[in-house]
């Protein structure tokens, strides 16, 4: 499980970014708490094991985060594209 990855290498490579998102970088410990603190809220929104997600946001680190939170609990995430505009 990704989860069990990332708890794993929060340990390892506490100097090390998990994830390089433009200028912006967040370590492996600190988006494990991000993770785990999503995987929490959805627990208190009644996610259970099995279900699944829709998750309608920009392409980043907080779409990856939620999704790795539901994985976290034993849940799915599907991404849901929104719509396109005209220029």
């Amino acid at each position: 499980r990704l989860h069990e990855y990332l708890v794993r290498s929060s340990r390892e490579h506490t100097e090390h970014a998990a994830v390089v998102f433009g200028e912006r970088r967040i370590g492996y410990p600190k988006y494990r708490g991000q993770v785990e603190r999503a995987a929490r809220a959805f627990l208190c929104l009644g996610l259970r094991p099995g279900e699944r997600v829709a998750l309608l946001l920009p392409n980043g680190p907080s779409r990856q985060k939620m999704a790795l939170g539901c994985g976290a609990e034993g849940a799915g995430a599907s991404r849901c594209e929104g719509a396109k505009t005209r220029a």
